[in-house]
């Protein structure tokens, strides 16, 4: 009988716990569904302060579980808090925000970085000395965020705080462990010396601290690195170097940035780090040590040099030692050497001006680099058909001499000249994306010297590309050991054109990332009517005929272009979302798909990347012709406000699904898809 009683009572304890568990379970499941993520509390160190002296605001995130803020470089997506205070009286100054050491948030192939259950910000905040106005004082203002789980949510909250500028500091006791807290949370401020470099475009951070065991790298400038990648940790005698994938905004176009690095012990430091570049020694930006700009100097010559192996260069080179070789017998000394110089003063004068203007749109803001005119699409495809009609002169398709071929005229006389005047410009467009051994450090150290010696480096460059014909040019005693003309000039001549071809395709290549497909088509077409007008000018036909076929075809193909349809990565239209879009949408019988993202949300940049940028996914939408309808939630909207809550959402991303009807039927319930999504699950909703 009692040991019955007993189960019975272990019966009931577990019943009242399951109940228990259940109300818990619902009111945690009810937090996280309603209501905001995030309590902000604002708090000043001092209830009292003194014209002339300084306190500390307290920003306390207080996040509900399993869902997180974020650092002030959120990484890969999100967006940190942000503090408007507004009327702040005249003499009152409220510094910038200091940030707790983050966390790393990993959405492979994604990480952001920040905070989880509870962050404090500090921020300074000043009276000057001539602040008349005594008393209590109150500031209001407004703070908004980013908090995420699988869903991202921008909250808002209005903020006050009060205080009293008086006669004596007062402390405020009440939030001295707050204050306390807080500090110990933030990084420390070091004064090691710290330099950074451009190492191929990747990030090489140079501490002079031996002692350090770093674990952990945060930038705090947004776009220097690839966050997803390792960091390679090397410990040197004076130093400890870190080298860490680069991004695409360029790590040599800012002077200095601050990071923060965490120990394996769990110190943390906050550095700020110089920009240097290891090849310029002890070499200033004002002035130029005479060892180190020689060493510069010499690096520029060789790169040069080497540039002529370059398979888009040496076709180029090879061309005008083909014409001296063809023309050694009967031309003079005097007209080779001509011909030399006008070559080098095409290649030099070609680098000075390309350096010139790099220079000028970098001291303007631009962050770009050596070869910047290639990444203009227009350019690219001209210069890839340009090379492409010299590959087909060089196979003997056409003989229309241009002055910068030169391709088959002598050395004598004016055109000669020029033409090899435009050959050493040609050489330098198509030098320009090549980066040979040493001319990576000497352009890298140029780009921090005054003008007038970066131009220096870049004339060296451009010599050095220049040297090995102008030797040949100023020595008869090599011009002689050249091969005696030939048949073999014909084959070699042919045999030259293939290195152009490939570089023409590689350039299409390149303007295929650029500009896309219709870019290429572009480029394609316009090839075709090169052609085309090539061999009209080759036939008997009178000009005018000549003219009027070449124009007439000119615009066929235009017009052929302009009603040629997208390729198939291309013909995926997304519809911008509006009420409107999404009502017409819905009257038609097609399947409609419905996308509400945002550049902030990380889970939207994983789906994208992982799952709805992906062919298989694009062809499916293809195969059914489902509108797709994207809403942009980056900036505030009212209207994806309203979609968002008339699904029971209030935040991004969220994936809804209608599927196709017939005519004489009514759509039915839309699905919602999970905030993950995986190609499997989109194809199959589509598919069935």
């Amino acid at each position: 009988m009692f040991m019955g009683d007993n189960n019975c009572m272990k019966n009931l304890v577990f019943m009242l716990f399951l109940v228990a568990s259940f109300f818990v379970t619902a009111s945690s499941q009810a937090q996280e569904s309603e209501g905001p993520k995030v309590k902000l509390d604002v708090a000043i160190e001092h209830e009292q302060i003194v014209p002339g002296e300084s306190s500390t605001l307290a920003y306390t995130q207080n996040i509900i579980p399993h869902w997180h803020t974020y650092w002030k470089n959120a990484g890969d997506s999100g967006e940190p808090m942000r503090i408007n205070w507004q009327d702040v009286p005249e003499g009152i100054e409220i510094g910038e925000m200091l940030w707790p050491v983050p966390e790393e948030v990993i959405y492979d192939p994604l990480v952001n970085f920040g905070y989880h259950g509870r962050a404090t910000i500090l921020a300074p905040i000043t009276i000057s000395e001539d602040f008349n106005e005594k008393g209590e004082i109150t500031l209001n203002g407004k703070a908004d965020w980013l908090v995420c789980q699988e869903i991202c949510i921008p909250e808002f909250q209005d903020i006050s705080l009060s205080f009293v500028v008086g006669e004596e500091l007062s402390v405020n006791q009440d939030h001295e462990v707050l204050f306390e807290m807080a500090r110990n949370s933030l990084p420390k401020q070091a004064e090691w010396r710290a330099e950074y470099a451009d190492n191929n475009g990747d990030l090489e951070l140079t501490v002079y601290n031996p002692d350090l065991k770093i674990d952990q790298l945060f930038v705090e400038d947004w776009g220097l690195i690839h966050y997803a990648a390792n960091s390679e940790i090397i410990s040197q005698d004076t130093r400890v170097t870190i080298r860490h994938e680069g991004a695409h905004s360029g790590i040599r176009d800012i002077e200095q940035f601050a990071f923060v690095i965490v120990e394996e012990s769990g110190n943390a430091y906050r550095l700020t780090a110089e920009n240097k570049t290891e090849a310029m020694g002890s070499l200033e930006t004002g002035a130029a040590e005479l060892p180190s700009l020689v060493i510069i100097l010499g690096l520029a010559l060789i790169g040069g040099i080497i540039l002529n192996l370059m398979p888009c260069v040496f076709p180029v080179l090879s061309m005008k030692a083909l014409h001296l070789a063809q023309s050694n017998t009967h031309e003079s000394s005097d007209h080779a050497l001509k011909s030399g110089l006008a070559y080098t003063a095409g290649v030099i004068l070609s680098f000075l001006i390309l350096a010139a203007i790099m220079l000028s749109l970098r001291a303007s803001g631009a962050a770009i680099g050596w070869g910047f005119q290639l990444q203009d699409p227009l350019i690219v495809g001209s210069l890839a058909l340009l090379i492409f009609f010299i590959g087909l002169n060089l196979s003997g398709v056409f003989e229309i001499r241009l002055p910068f071929m030169n391709a088959g005229s002598g050395l004598a006389g004016q055109d000669g000249l020029v033409g090899s005047f435009f050959t050493g410009v040609l050489a330098t467009l198509v030098a320009t994306p090549c980066t040979a051994p040493f001319m990576a450090v000497a352009i890298g150290a140029s780009l921090l010297l005054p003008t007038v010696m970066a131009l220096l480096v870049f004339a060296v460059l451009g010599f050095g590309l220049a040297l090995p014909f102008l030797l040949i040019s100023l020595s008869p005693q090599i011009r002689a050991k050249l091969p005696k003309p030939g048949t073999w000039m014909v084959t070699f001549k042919q045999f030259l054109a293939f290195p152009m071809y490939a570089t023409a395709l590689w350039l299409i290549w390149v303007l295929g990332s650029q500009g896309g497909t219709d870019a290429v088509v572009v480029t394609l077409i316009v090839g075709l009517a090169g052609v085309f007008l090539i061999w009209v000018l080759r036939t008997s036909w009178k000009i005018w005929v000549k003219i009027l076929i070449a124009l007439v075809v000119a615009l066929f193909l235009a017009w052929q272009f302009l009603m040629m349809p997208s390729s198939k990565e291309s013909e995926l239209e997304i519809l911008a979302y509006s009420p409107d879009t999404i009502e017409e949408a819905l009257d038609s019988n097609a399947p409609v798909f419905i996308e509400m993202t945002a550049d902030w949300c990380i889970t939207c940049q994983v789906n994208k990347k992982l799952v709805l940028d992906k062919p298989d996914v694009i062809q499916s939408f293809l195969d059914h012709e489902v509108t797709y309808i994207r809403g942009d939630w980056t900036n505030r909207d009212s209207n994806i406000t309203k979609f968002l809550n008339s699904y029971g959402r209030n935040g991004v991303p969220i994936y809804v699904y209608y599927e196709g009807v017939d005519a004489n039927s009514d759509r039915g319930e839309p699905v919602i898809l999970p905030q993950v999504l995986t190609q499997e699950k989109v194809i199959n909703l589509i598919q069935n």
